[in-house]
């Protein structure tokens, strides 16, 4: 049985949420637009459509996949 390969980032814990937000140093050490490019690829992966907007060294991520819950 191959084991599930490690990541550096809970990408499934936070891809349960529908918005979440990411601050460099506190969620990740890598350069900003490297973190965004390793979401899109985690989530389209796991067939997941993302919304991604950069404020300074804070990623505000909205999950488009997730139904609202009201």
């Amino acid at each position: 049985m191959r084991k599930k390969k490690q990541t550096r980032h809970p990408f499934d814990k936070w891809f349960k949420q529908k918005n979440f937000n990411l601050v460099k140093g506190k969620h990740f050490k890598c350069r900003v637009y490297c973190m965004n490019v390793q979401l899109r690829n985690a989530a389209a992966k796991r067939n997941i459509r993302l919304s991604i907007n950069v404020d300074g060294n804070t990623l505000h991520v909205s999950n488009l996949t997730l139904k609202c819950r009201y």
